[in-house]
């Protein structure tokens, strides 16, 4: 018929070839989303940080083939699901508030355990609701290069964690100036 057959059959190889290269990452993608839908990784809503591609953001979409993320300045990312091997999901459990107050041992250790004390308990005052495990001194740490810190832990609800920090923070520092001790602010060199 004059159709040269060769030419034919490269062609049809090398097509073959191009289309199940694409297919595997598409399978790949396919596979992937199937688990971590069936396993339930992560839900829309959820914060999670991938940390093979260093993407962190709120899930806003989960589909079999690609996942939607939207980072804190806003940004949106599309990632197919082949390039997410590790999750770290921060919306499933309790969160840690862990707040550091530097202070000057030698101002008393037990006066300035007392005035966070005090902060802490205004903080379950105010933040009950939120407050899963409360807030209780772990002591005094040391920070190095002669500067030490009253370290002070805590567990609350998901999503509050950052506020109930800063509040924690703001609280002890408002007590131990109060009571006239000093917050060091000489620089922390590492």
């Amino acid at each position: 018929m004059g159709v040269p057959v060769g030419s034919l059959l490269a062609g049809a190889g090398i097509a073959g070839l191009a289309i199940g290269l694409g297919a595997q990452g598409f399978m790949n993608d396919v596979i992937n989303g199937f688990f971590i839908i069936i396993e339930q990784q992560f839900n829309v809503g959820d914060y999670i940080l991938l940390t093979d591609i260093a993407l962190d953001g709120t899930v806003i979409s989960v589909g079999l083939r690609t996942l939607q993320l939207q980072s804190f300045d806003g940004t949106v990312h599309f990632i197919p699901n082949r390039n997410i091997t590790t999750i770290s999901n921060m919306s499933r459990f309790d969160m840690r508030v862990l707040v550091e107050v530097r202070v000057k041992p030698s101002e008393g250790i037990e006066g300035i355990q007392q005035a966070i004390e005090r902060a802490n308990q205004q903080i379950v005052d105010e933040y009950s609701e939120y407050i899963q495990t409360p807030p209780a001194i772990f002591g005094v740490v040391d920070l190095g290069n002669s500067n030490f810190a009253v370290r002070t832990i805590m567990y609350v609800t998901n999503g509050q964690q950052y506020q109930l920090h800063e509040e924690l923070l703001s609280a002890s520092i408002q007590e131990l100036t109060k009571d006239g001790y000093t917050i060091p602010s000489t620089p922390i060199n590492i």
